[in-house]
């Protein structure tokens, strides 16, 4: 399968939540515990793709800094 991030956390199927810190999320895919939380495979490829959504959402919420900080402590949905 492949794994791509919810911001909305709308989308079908199951999920986990990531902190919006590249750090924590290099972290959880280092470890293994992205896959087996969301219990698949997830190959270089998608891990490349996942991290570029981090750093468009990271863009994105950096224009406002209370966003930010709220996404961080709820985490965002993968």
């Amino acid at each position: 399968g492949v794994v791509e991030m919810d911001a909305t956390g709308r989308l079908a199927g199951r999920g986990a939540y990531v902190h919006l810190d590249p750090l924590c999320l290099k972290e959880s895919m280092r470890k293994g515990r992205l896959a087996h939380a969301l219990r698949v495979a997830i190959s270089q490829e998608n891990q490349a793709a996942l991290e570029a959504d981090l750093r468009q959402a990271l863009a994105r919420a950096a224009g406002n800094a209370a966003p930010l900080q709220a996404a961080q402590q709820q985490g965002e949905r993968l």
